[in-house]
């Protein structure tokens, strides 16, 4: 999009914001593609393997990806009760059904257990505990099966915990203590021979250097994880890891070869039929097609998503895609099919306290009435939104909030408050980092200033 150049002179009219611009801050970052995270099982109990061994906890907000579960000793216990508890406590977990699956579990830690079995018993809770959003129990149970493990020289049990505390301290922000774990799980299932445990690590291993922004170094470890998947026949890791690097080329901005590596997931994951992934990989073409200028296509997909997830109960990525096919219609001018969308997404965020998306819903609803010419209900969502940043601490989405309700009290012609909410928002932007946006909130700070001067109001 082309910018006009401002010329510097004295002002002759009064400088109402643009609809475009005030829906600018509330556009940025709005269609992003969801990275997606490798999570594979190690083993299960007993029997044949259960028809799907990786769990999924789309319904959590604050869930940790890249977790392996480990059976390990369990598979040979001969304590009946013990086997008997944890069959139960794992039909919980695999179900996503964690705050039974932790009470299960703890009851088999309760159990006479031997160094094996509480080793796996440790690693599945902490888990359980991972997946509800509670990593620091996560992290102790972790460190306590690696001194398990380490006592009883179970390289691989000992692996598994590592990479589940570089999966936990990765989700945490801290990039570089979860890349020591993970280098030391990668060696540990490099001595054990065991291929699937190297490509994990090595897919968590480029998720931490993809949220360093390090994407070459990334890229050559999702490259090396894509080998081993298909040298093993994991068709999902193969799957997941396809779109790891779509991801990679997506983010650099090479679009057409991002679509084509989307679409080759798209295929491996209709293959082995696991749908989450699959509607995952339909959001990302889509999110490619309407970067692309392509929103008509665009929304087929998006729609072929919402089907998959509203029939998998993937409740938070539903209303993300909404959030997509709520802002495609706005851009065709359909605002009431635009708000029916963004109102479904608000709705089912609200109903799984997802809130971040009940945030990202209201401020778009928001805008939808200041299109109508509603600017005290448009102010009222903003508002509404930016309580809920400030609730749960989203400095970026503060800062984008106050900036669309400067905006529009700039709209609104009451020039201090506009002031005021830009300037905050200024402060945040420059804090985070984020550059263009700042730049663009100070061209409206200078303009308003220009404003009150010419209207003797300084």
């Amino acid at each position: 999009m082309k910018k006009k150049k401002k010329k510097k002179q004295k002002v002759q009219r009064r400088k109402w914001p643009s609809a475009k611009t005030l829906i600018l801050a509330a556009e940025l970052g709005a269609i992003a593609v969801v990275l997606v995270i490798g999570v594979v099982s190690y083993n299960w109990i007993s029997g044949t393997p259960p028809e799907r061994t990786i769990p999924r906890t789309a319904s959590f907000e604050k869930k940790v990806d890249g977790l392996t579960d480990y059976l390990g000793g369990l598979l040979q216990t001969g304590n009946a009760e013990l086997n008997r508890l944890f069959e139960k406590a794992y039909a919980s977990y695999r179900a996503q059904r964690y705050a039974e699956a932790i009470d299960t579990l703890q009851a088999c830690l309760d159990l006479k257990t031997t160094d094996s079995e509480r080793l796996a018993l440790s690693i599945m809770l902490g888990n359980a505990y991972s997946h509800l959003g509670g990593p620091n129990l996560g992290e102790d149970l972790y460190r306590g099966a690696l001194i398990i493990g380490t006592g009883i020289d179970d390289k691989s049990g000992s692996a598994v915990a590592l990479g589940n505390l570089g999966a936990i301290r990765m989700a945490a922000g801290d990039l570089d203590q979860a890349s020591d774990d993970l280098e030391d799980a990668l060696e540990l299932y490099r001595q054990t021979d065991f291929r699937q445990g190297e490509a994990i690590a090595l897919g968590n291993l480029a998720n931490v250097h993809y949220f360093k922004g390090d994407l070459t170094q990334a890229l050559d470890y999702f490259e090396k994880a894509l080998k081993i998947h298909r040298e093993t026949g994991s068709e999902e890791g193969e799957a997941s890891a396809i779109g790891n690097i779509a991801n990679i080329h997506y983010v650099r901005g090479e679009l057409d070869q991002a679509l084509e590596q989307f679409k080759d997931a798209l295929k491996s994951y209709k293959k082995i039929r696991f749908r989450p992934g699959e509607a995952k990989s339909l959001v990302a073409i889509g999110a490619i097609l309407l970067k692309k200028g392509n929103p008509d296509e665009a929304l087929s997909y998006f729609e072929d998503a919402i089907e998959i997830q509203e029939r998998e109960g993937l409740k938070k990525e539903q209303s993300m895609a909404l959030h997509n096919v709520g802002l495609i219609h706005r851009s065709k001018g359909d605002l009431d099919q635009a708000l029916e969308s963004h109102q479904e997404a608000l709705n089912i965020a609200r109903g799984i306290g997802y809130r971040g998306g009940e945030a990202n819903a209201l401020t778009h609803i928001g805008l939808i009435h200041k299109a109508n010419g509603d600017m005290d209900e448009a102010l009222r969502y903003l508002n509404e939104a930016l309580t809920i940043h400030q609730e749960v601490g989203s400095e970026k989405g503060q800062a984008n909030t106050l900036a669309n309700v400067g905006l529009i009290y700039w709209a609104k012609a009451d020039l201090d408050l506009a002031l005021k909410h830009l300037n905050e928002s200024l402060e945040l932007f420059e804090d985070l980092g984020m550059s263009e946006q700042a730049r663009k909130t100070k061209e409206n700070i200078e303009l308003i200033s220009e404003l009150k001067a010419e209207l003797g109001e300084e």
